[in-house]
Order: C-alpha cells, then structure tokens, then sequence
C-alpha cells in the first residue's frame, strides 16, 4: 500500500491541526509512526498511532525510542475500522490513505470521527493527481500499488454524514512516497507450491509492472496529498 510521507506534508497537517503541546493527537494507519515522531518532536504533542501491522507497530516503537519520545507516544496493533477507544478521546484525529483501502472505508471514516472530542479536528490524507499524468500511467500506478479511486466529494459526504463540518480542502505536492516491496512477496508465498508455479508468469508480469510503477514514482510529482479538514459538531 503506498503511504505519503514527508516532513512538508506532516508540517501543513500539524498546522491544521493546531497541534501544540498537550493536545492529545490519533494517528489511524501510522505505519512506522514517523509522522507521530515528527510531530511529538517539533510541536510536542502526545500522540497515539494506530495499525494493521504488528511489524509497522514494532518498528514505530522503535522509533519512538530512539527518539526519546517513548513517553510522548504509544502504537497498538488494532483494526482501523473498529478502534480501542473511548468516544471523544482525542483533540485531533489523522486518517492515514490506509482508510481508503478497508473494506468499508465509510466504517473506517465513522470510528475517526467518533473518537475525536466535539469541537476536535479530523483531517483525512487521500491521494492527489499532478494534472499532467496521463491516464495510462494513472491506471499503471492504480493497478499496482492501490490508491483508493474514491473522489474527493465522496469522502467529504461520508465525513458530513458523520458530523463533520467547515470541511476545507488543501493539496501537498512534495511528498515522498512509501512504496512497500511486501506484497507481492506475500501474495506469492501463500500459494501452494502447484499454484505458485501456474501463476508464477502472472506474477512476474505484475512484478514488471511494480518496478515500472516504481520507477514513475521515482521521477517525483506523480502523487500529491489532498487534506481534507474538518471539526467535529455535536450530533
């Protein structure tokens, strides 16, 4: 799954944010928890990341540590559609792309907003075209590594119909894009062995069409990040 990174994006989401010490902040999808270090770093904030992926977790903590931010944040393993907390238990919520790819990214959107504090901010990261990628390589890029197609008034209705208001919009352009090399590693392996070798030509073509696709990301200004913010009403 692809994910933005970058300490551009991460700075325009904590100035929407109002992040500032004190303020407790959700990350939904952390990943490697680099954003939630950033932020605890430069703006010191408390944070807690979230994640499918008890090695994404691991690998937070660790860097968390290495920080010494281990009292700052916390990470648990946790499904993004049916989080561990409380209703209103944060100042702020960040939903990472990864919400874009659940089953129900509506169930997903629900529970962001659900534990942030009325009167708190929400603000979903959703992928962003530069306007001069041709459709070919857009759908190269789709295909391989899973950005959600979803349109921007799509997610704005589904955070509205939550009880999200003053909903505003704000792109990114210079982000650094995390391109896992997992997954076709992963999908592969859990054939069993006649099936591996039926479907290896399969694979080797999607495998192509990844290193190709990473070599489009490579060149820089693919991808952006569309921000969409937004405060919590009472429902």
């Amino acid at each position: 799954m692809l994910r933005p990174e970058g300490e551009p994006l991460w700075r325009t989401v904590a100035e929407l944010g109002d992040f500032a010490a004190g303020r407790d902040v959700l990350e939904v999808g952390t990943g490697s928890g680099e954003a939630l270090c950033f932020w605890a770093a430069e703006y010191g904030i408390d944070g807690t990341g979230v994640d499918t992926d008890p090695r994404s977790v691991q690998e937070a903590e660790e860097h968390a540590r290495e920080r010494s931010l281990g009292e700052q944040l916390q990470f648990q393993v946790a499904p993004l559609d049916d989080l561990p907390f409380r209703d209103g238990s944060f100042d702020a919520a960040v939903g990472a792309a990864a919400i874009g790819q659940l089953a129900s990214p509506l169930a997903g959107i629900t529970e962001l907003v659900r534990v942030v504090r009325v009167g708190g901010t929400v603000i979903l990261l959703q992928w962003a075209w530069a306007p001069d990628i041709s459709p070919p390589k857009r759908a190269l890029v789709r295909h391989t590594l899973g950005p959600s197609a979803r349109s921007l008034e799509e997610w704005k209705r589904h955070l509205a119909a939550q009880g999200v208001r003053e909903l505003t919009l704000h792109t990114v352009r210079d982000v650094r894009v995390d391109v896992p090399r997992e997954a076709l590693r992963a999908r592969l392996g859990a054939l069993p062995h006649t099936r591996k070798l039926r479907a290896w030509g399969r694979f080797a073509g999607m495998i192509r069409r990844e290193r190709e696709a990473r070599r489009l990301l490579a060149g820089g200004n693919v991808l952006g990040v569309t921000l969409i913010k937004g405060t919590r009403w009472p429902s």
